[in-house]
């Protein structure tokens, strides 16, 4: 088994020292007129409109199923309520009139409670 090799790493140095390019002159700025900025402001926005016209449809689509999403699992909430109300008032109603069933064979009620409104 051979031992491992010591690593050794180079190091650049710095040799040579070096100085800025002289100082050059900046272009002057060009002037902004009102029909300039009206051009640039012209371009971004059909720029934006287009990146629009692409995602709008897609996000809009997704707004309106998360949306319908909660209206639905909202009228299931007042359907079941509705219901529930409903079943507890027809019992209501039945229990009392099959506690007046009589005991002989004569007149026997069918076994379904008579609910109001119903045929």
């Amino acid at each position: 088994m051979t031992e491992p090799k010591p690593m050794h790493r180079f190091v650049p140095t710095l040799t040579e020292v070096v100085q800025p390019p002289p100082a050059m002159h900046a272009p002057e700025p060009l002037p902004i007129t009102p029909e300039v900025l009206e051009g640039i402001v012209d371009a971004a926005l059909k720029r934006v409109e287009a990146g629009l016209t692409q995602k709008l449809p897609e996000l809009m689509a997704v707004l309106l199923h998360e949306q319908a999403l909660a209206i639905s699992e909202r009228l299931r909430r007042e359907i079941r309520s509705t219901v529930r109300e409903s079943v507890q008032a027809s019992l209501a109603q039945a229990i009392p009139e099959l506690r007046h069933v009589p005991t002989s064979g004569a007149g026997i009620r069918s076994a379904a409670p008579h609910v109001s409104g119903t045929t």
